[in-house]
């Protein structure tokens, strides 16, 4: 498929529409319990702010994942090393004070 033509489905507000309801609906709550279960054992500092650490860790790996590659036709290996250098970043961000 042409990536205009991939870009423009992207843009369609119906397939924007479901894009936005699939991931509001099941990408986000699911990331929020796994980063909630990490706050209770301890590895994340108390007073993150999980939703808003969800919310982007939903966007970065639908882009990452879709957008960068298939749209943009990113190499699968440039958007895996992001990802890795994206988790450590957040990751220190999020870990409790010392």
């Amino acid at each position: 498929m042409d990536t205009d033509l991939r870009l423009y489905a992207i843009l369609d507000p119906a397939v924007a529409g479901e894009m936005s309801r699939t991931v509001a609906a099941a990408r986000i709550p699911c990331l929020r319990q796994r980063l909630e279960a990490l706050r209770d054992n301890g590895a994340i500092d108390p007073d993150a702010d999980l939703d808003a650490v969800a919310t982007a860790l939903s966007s970065l790996s639908f882009s990452l994942g879709f957008i960068d590659q298939v749209v943009f036709g990113m190499n699968p290996e440039r958007a895996a090393a992001i990802a890795r250098s994206m988790a450590g970043i957040i990751a220190a961000e999020l870990a409790p004070a010392r």
